[in-house]
């Protein structure tokens, strides 16, 4: 297909393209949005069964204190595999949401690419392992911010400026991994500079982003199907045009 030579760029504009490239590919999305949605309930279900029977082994007893007050004691031994498998389980959630984000990306920037998408796209792993790398880079930041963030007053607004701004500035590494090959670090470095070049195009596109999702979500949820797609394509429009790469019309 033709590809838009045009490089002037609006958000309004991203957005319209997201909405319009949804309507010619609504299948493979919605179908995509639900086949990751029955992906993280059903390991939330098989997190949800292996915990129960462990925490109603825990038994309770009531114990007498010298001073007549009574306590209650739980023995069983399990809160530490409680802990354990909670640990486990929030990193394979985190993982697979990390996965699900980096296959949106990817079939938003395949309409960039060629206007039509299949449901496929969505099944790709090349540069899978890197786009997850730097997720783990980002999330050991964030771990250092959090632990800045126990020191009081001053770690607290570290913490919440420092946390705002990396994932502001980073929000664009899955599309250099996806679409140039970068290296995990490289990729973060590439967003951040991405982003810096073009703040002001990028802050109005990060409110308007946060808006769309506020409202699918108050939307029973349901208008999450049309509004996560719509905004990883105007992400996705946005990438390419201020790149000034063309564009699929």
């Amino acid at each position: 297909m033709p590809a838009a030579a045009s490089f002037r760029y609006s958000v309004s504009d991203a957005f319209n393209y997201g909405w319009k490239k949804f309507q010619e590919n609504i299948g493979p999305w919605i179908l995509g949005c639900l086949i990751a949605l029955a992906a993280m309930v059903v390991l939330y279900v098989i997190f949800l069964v292996i915990l129960f029977p462990i925490m109603a082994s825990n038994s309770v007893t009531v114990v007498e204190t010298r001073n007549g007050t009574a306590e209650l004691v739980t023995t069983g031994g399990s809160s530490t595999l409680t802990i354990i498998i909670s640990v486990i389980f929030g990193v394979l959630i985190a993982l697979l949401g990390w996965i699900i984000s980096a296959q949106f990306v990817r079939a938003a920037l395949g309409v960039t690419d060629r206007g039509k998408i299949d449901l496929g796209i969505f099944f790709k792993g090349e540069y899978l392992g890197i786009v997850i790398v730097a997720a783990i880079i980002l999330s050991v930041i964030q771990l250092v911010l959090g632990l800045i963030g126990i020191i009081p007053i001053l770690g607290w607004i570290i913490q919440f400026i420092g946390s705002i701004l990396v994932s502001f500035f980073a929000q664009f590494y899955a599309y250099f991994v996806l679409d140039r090959h970068e290296k995990a670090w490289d990729s973060i470095k590439a967003s951040f500079a991405f982003v810096n070049q073009h703040l002001s195009n990028i802050i109005v596109l990060f409110l308007a982003s946060v808006l769309a999702l506020f409202i699918g979500a108050i939307l029973c949820g349901i208008g999450l199907f049309i509004a996560i797609p719509v905004t990883a394509m105007a992400h996705a429009y946005t990438y390419r045009c201020l790149n000034r790469e063309p564009i699929a019309a």
